[in-house]
């Protein structure tokens, strides 16, 4: 039988950090800054070489050429070129591959997460909020500093809700 410390049971638990909203969920940022027409472009261009790579070989040949060996090896060269030069614009934008930040209230920390080569998300970083020394919320955008007085983080934010959330949840460390 064990029998219970009345001194232990008598000292209040506070959080080290006091919360205005005790029901605050996470907040999930991720590093899309709003270039949907340069995605587009870049998608519209990737697809546009990746087309161009399998249409050069339905192109006649040009008549009077002597040396076909030497035609094709360009067109092998080229095709290739523009078909690698369209995945790689095709795929320079992928969302699977932008890393994703989440501010979570209740463990206090904030993570940055990324999806790895299964489609599994992995943390890369974590860390508590108590760590930092400083978080500077302005109109659009977020800065974290380390506690050294050296800036860490500036995040984007441009949703009004988003930045009370966060001002609510880093409380005393707002500047």
């Amino acid at each position: 039988m064990t029998s219970l410390d009345p001194t232990m049971i008598s000292e209040p638990v506070v959080p080290s950090r006091p919360r205005r909203k005790s029901t605050q969920r996470p907040v999930r940022l991720t590093f899309d800054t709003r270039r949907n027409v340069q995605r587009i472009i870049f998608q519209v261009a990737g697809t546009l070489l990746v087309i161009c790579s399998a249409v050069m070989w339905m192109l006649p040949d040009p008549a009077g050429m002597t040396d076909m060996a030497h035609l094709r090896m360009m067109k092998l060269v080229a095709s290739l070129f523009f078909l690698f030069c369209g995945v790689a614009l095709l795929m320079r934008n992928h969302d699977e591959t932008k890393p994703e930040v989440h501010f979570d209230a209740r463990r206090r920390e904030l993570r940055i997460t990324q999806r790895n080569n299964q489609g599994r998300s992995e943390t890369i970083l974590s860390r508590g909020y108590d760590t930092f020394g400083a978080v500077y919320i302005s109109s659009g955008a977020i800065d974290l500093w380390d506690t050294d007085g050296t800036p860490f983080l500036t995040l984007p934010v441009p949703d009004a809700g988003m930045r009370a959330e966060l001002r609510d949840q880093f409380g005393p460390l707002c500047a």
